[in-house]
């Protein structure tokens, strides 16, 4: 297998099963689906795929992909858990969802979830199901937490730069049951003109469109757009969704963990009266 990020090439019903290929070359790894999504086989003619690289397409699109089939609700994002509460940090990919939720887990929110969102949503609100206890982070962000190389557990051989961090690095550790949602932040990205992050609520219609963005495979598991925001509208008549601009420099993110924790408390306080 090359250093380089394996690619899926298809992803297509068969006669009596769905397929997720991976392929490079004459290299193919293939992941088959029951219709339903609820069994598994693997086929590979890839040699020297290193254990750890095929957990992180398990959890990832392998996942996904077997969710969407069992019509459960999936975000791209990262959860975490305060008071009882699941928060939710959305957005594209490197605008710092991992890297927030690496320092708010350091200032004492417990991991949920990470990349991967698994929903539930009933008539009394949405709840988010816990996922793998780890959270991936680049060195850099590593290496600002103060965590030891001990600490730093490769990924894959394509994301040099990246390690996994286990939830017990970090003072509450993991959240192993399933919590109900509060908020959804959509982070837009990183702004130099700002000090302390700037957070705004969204109309539920405007919150609706936002969140349809980060519908986790919408392009490649080809879910039609009225699907994804019937789900989306669901999600925002139940949570508060907020847009939230951040400031340069990691040495700012304390300050970012602090705001949101105060305004998740906030949140909590009005929806208690």
């Amino acid at each position: 297998m090359p250093s380089t990020n394996p690619k899926w090439q298809t992803w297509k019903l068969l006669s009596d099963y769905w397929l997720l290929r991976y392929q490079n070359k004459d290299d193919i790894l293939d992941f088959r689906f029951s219709l339903e999504g609820k069994f598994l086989s693997i086929q590979r003619s890839i040699s020297d795929f290193e254990l750890s690289e095929i957990l992180l397409i398990v959890l990832n699109p392998v996942m996904a992909s077997a969710l969407s089939l069992q019509k459960i609700p999936i975000l791209h994002g990262s959860a975490l858990v305060i008071d009882d509460r699941a928060v939710i940090f959305a957005g594209k990919s490197g605008v710092g969802k991992s890297t927030l939720s690496a320092v708010l887990a350091q200032e004492g929110m417990a991991l949920l979830s990470d990349d991967l969102i698994a929903l539930n949503i009933c008539e009394t609100g949405v709840e988010v199901q816990p996922g793998y206890p780890r959270l991936k982070v680049s060195l850099e962000t590593a290496d600002f937490l103060g965590k030891s190389p001990q600490d730093l557990i490769p990924i894959a051989r394509w994301a040099p730069n990246e390690r996994w961090l286990d939830s017990n690095v970090f003072p509450k550790g993991f959240c192993s049951t399933k919590t109900t949602l509060s908020t959804i932040y959509i982070l837009e990205g990183i702004r130099k003109d700002i000090s302390a992050p700037e957070i705004a609520e969204l109309p539920v219609l405007s919150a609706c469109y936002e969140l349809s963005k980060y519908r986790y495979g919408k392009k490649w598991l080809e879910i039609e757009n009225h699907a994804v925001l019937q789900i989306c509208a669901s999600i925002a008549s139940h949570v508060v969704i907020k847009r939230v601009w951040l400031p340069d420099g990691l040495e700012k993110l304390k300050i970012t963990a602090k705001a949101i924790i105060l305004d998740v408390q906030n949140i909590a306080k009005k929806q208690a009266q």
